[in-house]
C-alpha cells in the first residue's frame, strides 16, 4: 500500500478556513481581465496571507501536502464544499 504525505503542519479548522479564503478569492477574480486578475490576485494572496499569519512559502506546502494525499484531500474537499455551501 503507497504510503500517505504527512498532513498540514497546521490545524485543520485553520487550514480549512485558508482554503475557503483561496477559494472566494480565485471565484472574485474568475471574471476579471487578465491584467486585473494579476494585480488584484497579488492583494489578495497578500492579505489572505498576512490575516492567517502565513508565508506563501508555508500556504504552496500546506497545499502539495495535499496535493500529495488523496484520501486527506478528498475530506477536506467535502468539508471544504460544506463549508462553502452554508455561508
Amino acid at each position: 500500500m503507497e504510503e500517505q504525505a504527512p498532513m498540514p503542519n497546521i490545524e485543520h479548522s485553520a487550514f480549512l478556513d485558508l482554503l475557503v479564503d483561496i477559494h472566494y478569492a480565485e471565484a472574485a477574480l474568475e471574471n476579471l481581465k487578465m491584467l486585473e486578475q494579476d494585480s488584484l490576485k497579488v492583494q489578495y494572496y497578500t492579505h489572505i496571507l498576512r490575516y492567517h499569519g502565513i508565508t506563501k512559502e508555508e500556504m504552496e506546502a500546506y497545499l502539495d501536502d495535499l496535493r500529495n494525499n488523496p484520501i486527506y484531500l478528498n475530506q477536506v474537499y467535502k468539508e471544504l464544499y460544506t463549508k462553502i455551501s452554508s455561508n
